[in-house]
């Protein structure tokens, strides 16, 4: 009875369990065999592929390509001069024998026409990249529509992430989601000297950015999408807050660029709002207010007075500062010092000081709505600058640094602050002190802010990288001691969001795509390791900032869902297979070409031109005599 159900059960899993065929070579040809290397095709073809995921291989005969079942009927029959698979299973791009290309499926039914000059897949929604007379468009084959027509020069992505459509003069941003152009007509790039002036750039710590048009100039998001509804004639530049807040004005937090009398300010969702300038302006003193800017009788001084008495001391000159203040400026020679005279309170008898001695005073921009904040940005002859409090009348940051930066200070109460361009430090404005060493570059990554991290970049030390990046815990408010010997830190973005890029070159990968969409659940980020003498490895860690695999390698390639094989190089050029793990399950240098492993399974060439697959444990197929 045991006997009968254990006949059966190996009857079931028989029949439920799919064939595994490994390609096989005998004398110049090529069949395949089973997992008990019996022949089951025979060596009938010039050049075969492993069989995918659902039984469909490449094999070429006569020197013509098609594509057979696991049970040796075409599915396609051999007459084209090129196949490859692409992104999806059931798919295939072929070449003729005129050298066009078109796409098929599986069963040889035709889903583009064999017109195009190359094709390229896409995504994996069915969409590719196609050429022709040297133009290109974007075409789907599920919807059997051209998701972009066949009339750009280029289609590409750049550095943020957004996909460019390019004409001969100029570019238009497209919308991934639903290929709508978010900004056309962007004048492309030139080059003023040796310097490239990018079409699209934004500054670090930046959302917004301004783009040039044929019909004007005009705002973009980070998700490439014009925020004017009508473009301006003119020039639209970063505003200088600090000068306008020091020449009567007090803008809000939020502007960011100007145009003639226009000011552009960042909404909280990355948009843009118009507001007047004159909106911004303090006003002056009148001469029904209480306190006045008068000329000094006999000199060319100005003061302030009240009832006709004078209650400050004499200036060159007198000016608005905001509602509460006025600065007065000195003259001495080529130096000027600047005075904060408080003019809120109508009962002082006296007007003094609140600051004084100053070569640049200016409105400190805080990044709330919170107008009781009097902060100001001080700096003094020295160069030294500070942050300080002029309702307390105490410094947020001493006055003691030459590099001063603010993006964090409001979220965080973090100042970067530094004695030179390239060496700075956290200064915490709650604990009033310096939290890290004065050693770090001044990119910090914000990649992990959403889990309450910032990593700082710094150059290595003994036994590590050139560069390190050290973890700092906003909640903490401390850095964690942790660190991750590299840089340039990427999370793994949601599956589905990010697109297969053709823009590679050389031993460049689609490593973000692959990350996405192929790798196992603990690979939440990749980074980069700088070993010096031009050698940058790839690396991987899981949520904790843990490392995945050894930092050996320069290119690291995932095979698809579910798939635990990765093929990698290392700075020799010697190719191998190792497991997600990090474990080598083809060593590197012992083949000189390793191809991807596919179901165990990957196609190798060794070092005297012979071509043959190995499995999983690096042993090759022969067949039983």
């Amino acid at each position: 009875m045991k006997f009968s159900l254990l006949l059966a059960l190996n009857l079931l899993l028989s029949i439920v369990a799919p064939q595994k065929l490994i390609p096989v070579e005998k004398n110049g040809k090529w069949g395949y065999c089973d997992q008990n290397r019996n022949l089951i095709i025979n060596y009938s073809y010039e050049s075969v592929t492993p069989f995918n995921s659902i039984g469909v291989a490449i094999v070429s005969k006569g020197e013509k390509y098609g594509m057979i079942g696991k049970d040796n009927q075409w599915k396609v029959k051999a007459k084209y001069a090129g196949i490859r698979f692409t992104l999806e299973e059931n798919e295939i791009i072929a070449k003729n024998s005129k050298g066009k290309y078109g796409i098929l499926n599986i069963d040889g039914d035709k889903l583009l026409s064999f017109e195009y000059d190359s094709i390229k897949p896409f995504d994996h929604n069915h969409s590719y990249l196609a050429y022709k007379n040297n133009l290109c468009g974007l075409y789907n084959t599920k919807l059997e529509k051209w998701n972009l027509p066949m009339k750009y020069t280029a289609l590409s992505f750049n550095e943020y992430g957004l996909l460019e459509a390019m004409t001969d003069n100029t570019l238009g941003v497209v919308d991934k989601s639903d290929y709508s152009m978010s900004s056309s007509g962007i004048m492309m790039n030139k080059t003023r000297g040796n310097d490239a002036l990018k079409s699209i750039n934004f500054e670090q710590w930046e959302d917004l950015t301004v783009i040039m048009t044929n019909n004007g100039y005009n705002i973009m998001n980070k998700a490439g999408k014009a925020q004017l509804t009508e473009h301006t004639d003119k020039v639209i530049k970063k505003i200088n807050s600090e000068y306008y807040n020091s020449h009567g004005f007090k803008l809000p937090y939020n502007a960011k660029f100007i145009a003639g009398d226009v000011v552009y300010l960042e909404t909280s969702n990355h948009k843009v709002e118009e507001h007047r300038l004159d909106e911004y302006l303090v006003k002056e003193k009148k001469e029904d207010d209480e306190i006045l800017i008068k000329h000094v009788p006999n000199s060319r001084k100005y003061a302030l007075y009240r009832e006709g008495d004078k209650i400050s001391y004499e200036y060159d000159s007198i000016m608005a500062f905001n509602n509460d203040f006025v600065q007065g400026i000195s003259y001495a020679g080529d130096e000027r010092n600047i005075a904060l005279l408080p003019v809120a309170d109508n009962s002082q008898k006296k007007i003094r000081p609140a600051v004084e001695d100053f070569e640049s005073i200016v409105n400190y921009i805080p990044n709330t709505d919170d107008s009781t904040r009097e902060w100001v940005i001080l700096m003094n002859g020295e160069e030294k600058q500070g942050i300080f409090d002029l309702t307390t009348q105490k410094f947020v940051v001493p006055l003691k640094y030459e590099q001063l930066f603010i993006p964090f200070v409001e979220s965080y109460g973090l100042a970067l602050v530094g004695h030179s361009e390239d060496q700075f430090a956290f200064y915490d404005i709650h604990l009033q002190k310096q939290v890290t060493d004065m050693k770090y570059d001044a990119n910090i990554s914000m990649e992990c802010i959403d889990q309450g991290y910032l990593f700082l970049e710094r150059t290595g030390g003994n036994g590590e990288s050139e560069r390190v990046l050290d973890i700092y815990s906003l909640n903490e408010k401390k850095l964690t001691g942790r660190k991750i010997d590299g840089y340039n830190i990427i999370k793994r973005k949601e599956k589905g969001s990010v697109h297969y890029s053709n823009n590679n070159n050389g031993w460049e990968t689609n490593l973000d795509y692959e990350l996405s969409e192929f790798a196992p659940d603990n690979y939440a980020y990749y980074f980069l390791q700088d070993q010096g003498g031009g050698k940058v490895a790839i690396g991987f860690l899981d949520q904790n900032f843990n490392s995945q695999i050894p930092l050996k390698y320069a290119t690291i390639e995932f095979g698809g869902p579910n798939n635990p094989y990765l093929r990698v190089t290392d700075f020799e050029f010697n190719e191998g297979i190792i497991d997600v793990n990090g474990k080598i399950v083809i060593p590197l240098g012992k083949y000189s070409t390793v191809g991807a492993m596919q179901d165990g399974i990957a196609p190798v060439e060794d070092l005297d031109g012979n071509k043959f697959f190995v499995n999983n444990k690096d042993e090759r197929y022969i067949v039983k005599p």
